[in-house]
Formats: C-alpha cells, structure tokens, sequence
C-alpha cells in the first residue's frame, strides 16, 4: 500500500517533467512564439504540486532545470530558473484553485490579495536576478542589458516616444537612469505575463487529472 502511494506521484512527476522537456526541446529554436510555449511548461510542475505537494513539484523543477541548462546552456537556465520556476512553484498556492481530496496533495493556499502581492514581489526580484545574469553572461553592466532592451523595444515604445520627443539614444538614457525601478516593474509585468499563459493550461490539466482519478 505505501509502495503504491508513492508510485503514483514518482509516475506523475516523470510525465511532467518529460513533457516539459519535451516542450523545451521542440519550442526553444522557434523564434518569437517558441519562448511562450516554454514558460507554459510551468502549468505541468504546478499541477504536481498541486496533486502531489510541494516537494515534489520541487523535484521536478530541479530535474527541468538541470536538463535545461545542460542542453541549452546558462542563458536558457537562467529563463527557466528566474522566469519559469516562480510561477510553476506559486501557482499551487493560491487558495482559489482546485485541490485535490488526496493524501500529499498541496496546504490551503494564500488568499488573492496576498498570493498576488508576494507573487508581484517575487517576479520584481527574479526578473531583476535574470537581467543581472545576462549581463554576466554577457560580460557587460545592467545598465547596459537595460539598454540593449530599450533599444530592442523602440518602435513598440512609438506612443509613449512620440509623447516624450524622445530620440533612441534618448530613450536608452532614460531606462538606464531608472533602471533601479523600470527593471522590477518590467519584472512585474512579466510575472503577470506567465501567469497568464500558464493558468487555463494548469487549471484544464488538474480538471483533466480529476476526471481520470474519478473513472
């Protein structure tokens, strides 16, 4: 009985994690879109967090990041690690998502208010870490990672330039004085970003789960 109890979890947790790796191996060369479909590979870790507690969601986050980072490099470690990890680990606690009636299966979680100022938080502070590592990897400053994004985000930035009269130049100086505070913002707004790509796919999969458990 206590070999089956913990059969079922090791099992779930090694799907998860194949299918995350999967999700890296196809998705990473696609350019633009395939990013996307990365961060989606958080919903699987969350659902066994969900199912199964957050050891094991932790263990497989381990195992995806080692695979990551052996396959693609610290670039793509430092995505998996400061972008797509927080969310695949927070998303089994909020208290307003379907929890399993199981043995294992993940605490009550935060009420809204408070899940999503700690989640808010926690991007502003992994974003921040992800900059920072690009930079290091990159052998240059923050500031200049700042600017190689400003700069990257000219034209989709046309509104708010054109309101400034802010040349390119210009508006690089100015991420770069502010980046203290643009960066955790921008990091912000990412989190908000992975979260919305990863919650319909979390919820269909614990729904998806619930129904197999049941016939």
């Amino acid at each position: 009985m206590k070999a089956g109890y913990r059969a079922k979890p090791l099992t779930e947790s090694a799907i998860a994690l194949a299918l995350c790796a999967i999700v890296w191996w196809v998705f990473t060369p696609m350019p633009g879109i395939g990013a996307y479909f990365n961060y989606m590979s958080a919903s699987f870790i969350a659902i066994i967090g969900t199912m199964h507690g957050m050891r094991w969601a932790l263990g497989v986050a381990l195992c995806l990041n080692l695979i990551v980072g052996m396959t693609f490099g610290p670039a793509k470690l430092a995505t998996c690690l400061f972008l797509v990890t927080p969310v695949a680990l927070m998303l089994p606690m909020r208290g307003d998502c379907e929890k399993p009636n199981r043995p294992g299966a993940a605490l009550e979680g935060m009420n809204r208010r408070t899940w999503w100022i700690v989640f808010l938080f926690t991007y502003a502070v992994t974003f921040t870490a992800n900059v920072w590592a690009i930079g290091l990897l990159m052998n240059v400053t923050v500031g200049d990672v700042v600017k190689l994004m400003a700069s990257a985000n000219y034209s989709a930035l046309r509104n708010f330039r054109m309101w400034a009269g802010m040349s390119r130049d210009g508006l690089s100086a100015l991420a770069v004085k502010w980046s203290r505070l643009i960066v955790p913002t921008v990091g912000m707004g990412y989190g908000v970003m992975i979260y919305v790509v990863n919650r319909p796919a979390y919820h269909i999969g614990l729904r998806l789960l619930k129904l197999i458990s049941s016939g």
